[in-house]
């Protein structure tokens, strides 16, 4: 999966206790908080904030006792996008096709998309066969991204080989 650099802007606040010499400190601590290693339909799966490139406004709350920024951040995010080809280690084969879980991204490859391969069951298992090749659980495939949506925690998404 490959990681795209880029900018976004997102809001935080510090209370009139964080406000010190090191409040920029403070600010990073809570965008890594707030951001990293979560998923937001607009940004996609944030795996790293690299950086607060600056800040763009601040100011006092009307309602509250806080300072509220609005900050431009350096961050290393996937956006899943249709016909994007991910390589990927499968989590799961069963008798509906594979599964596969990466840091909020689940994919289904149904049965009905594993073109040329065949399930088959051997012993308690499911494994894909093609000609002679096998393929099992926790092996590396390619595959290629065909329907996404986003949910709560990540995003769902379907396949094909």
């Amino acid at each position: 999966m490959k990681l795209e650099k880029t900018l976004i802007n997102c809001e935080l606040y510090l209370f009139p206790d964080e406000i010190n010499k090191d409040y920029e400190i403070t600010l990073l601590k809570k965008v890594k908080e707030k951001y990293e290693k979560y998923a937001f339909e607009e940004f996609g799966i944030i795996y790293k904030v690299n950086k607060i490139n600056k800040i763009l406004k601040n100011s006092i709350s009307e309602v509250g006792t806080f300072i509220l920024f609005l900050l431009e951040v350096e961050i290393e995010r996937y956006l899943p996008q249709q016909n994007n080809e991910l390589e990927l280690e499968i989590n799961k084969i069963c008798c509906y096709g594979i599964f596969f879980l990466e840091n909020r991204l689940r994919i289904l490859i149904p049965k009905l998309s594993l073109n040329k391969y065949e399930l088959e069951k051997k012993e308690n298992d499911y494994i894909l066969k093609l000609e002679n090749k096998e393929i099992h659980e926790n092996d590396t495939i390619n595959l290629k991204l065909t329907e996404i949506r986003f949910e709560k925690e990540g995003f769902s998404c379907l396949g094909t080989l």
